[in-house]
């Protein structure tokens, strides 16, 4: 079955305008056009442009709610990141300050420690040189009473 070939619009239209002009019936592919049948294509021409416009009138409303939703959810994306980075970081705040503040009593009872270990270290050398000084003098006592 061969492809139907449709006339350009604007022939349509020239053919309906002739016929309109002449004022009466003009014969076209075989079928005789009355100015009423003209009335009626210039209806439905209008019929179709209308609903034309409409749809892309309804088209573009569509297309712009649709980006108004699109630029509000984003929006709303953004805004509840924003809060969630915020509050994470409020966390992360909160502890840092409180592992800092631990690393520092860690370091200031690691620096009392240390003084203590050297306290005790020079109380121990002390405690060992008091001993070996008496046991040396005890030793010094026998070998004078044991006599030469």
């Amino acid at each position: 079955m061969a492809p139907v070939r449709r006339r350009p619009k604007s022939a349509q239209r020239q053919r309906c305008s002739s016929a309109v002009s002449s004022g009466g019936d003009v014969q076209s592919t075989g079928r005789l056009h009355t100015v009423e049948d003209l009335d009626v294509m210039h209806m439905a021409h209008k019929i179709v442009d209308s609903t034309t416009r409409r749809r892309e009138t309804r088209r573009e409303a569509i297309r712009l709610e649709y980006l108004s939703l699109m630029k509000k959810a984003q929006t709303e994306i953004t805004l509840r990141f924003g809060l969630s980075q915020k509050r994470i970081s409020t966390g992360h705040i909160i502890r840092r300050e409180r592992l800092i503040a631990l690393l520092n009593r860690k370091a200031s009872i690691e620096s009392i420690m240390g003084k203590c270990v050297q306290r005790l270290e020079k109380a121990c050398v002390a405690t060992a040189q008091e001993l070996l000084f008496t046991v040396n003098g005890r030793i010094m006592d026998l070998d004078v009473i044991s006599g030469p």
